[in-house]
């Protein structure tokens, strides 16, 4: 076998071995309010798509990363890692003419089987931007759920899972 072959055959085999270690995570597709009850009601009634910008932004930068990622509407803690994620606040004054101050925050739990891994808040704070513009709300607002999106992949890929159980159990065959 030539030098170029086996070279290839060696990378070949190490980029299975890692696709085959990548963690698969099961996402919520459309991330909800931890308690709709303080979020700000014109938040809840005009910016219907946060959990769902929220859920994509963490799919694209797991995915980026490599790891595999299931956007579920009903997480399954025995199939795979799963990162419970709920908007745990929102805040939302100002407006374009005076400048906006928004606030965005989420709370995440991340389960393998019964086990809660890690767990943590996050926070980001937006005014929208220099020579933003003039942007509503929920677009503002977006731009703390995309980044929000960030800060949880980074963190959720910084905490080591079980070992054997990063992907689902076969099924069991009949007798």
């Amino acid at each position: 076998m030539s030098a170029l072959l086996r070279s290839f055959a060696v990378v070949s085999l190490i980029a299975i071995g890692s696709a085959a270690q990548a963690a698969s995570y099961q996402i919520p597709e459309n991330i909800g309010y931890k308690d709709v009850t303080i979020i700000p009601s014109n938040i809840v009634d005009e910016c219907k798509e946060l959990g769902r910008q929220l859920s994509g932004s963490l799919a694209a930068e797991l995915t980026k990363s490599g790891a595999e990622v299931q956007r579920v509407a009903t997480l399954d803690a025995a199939a795979g890692p799963v990162i419970d994620i709920k908007i745990s606040n929102m805040v939302s004054a100002g407006n374009a003419f005076i400048g906006h101050r928004k606030s965005a925050s989420v709370w995440v739990e991340l389960r393998q089987g019964s086990e809660v891994l890690g767990a943590k808040g996050f926070t980001r704070d937006t005014m929208g931007g220099a020579f933003a513009g003039f942007k509503g709300s929920c677009t503002v607002l977006e731009r703390a759920v995309l980044v929000l999106g960030k800060d949880v992949a980074q963190w959720t890929q910084s905490i080591p899972l079980r070992t054997g159980a990063t992907a689902p159990a076969p099924a069991a065959s009949a007798p």
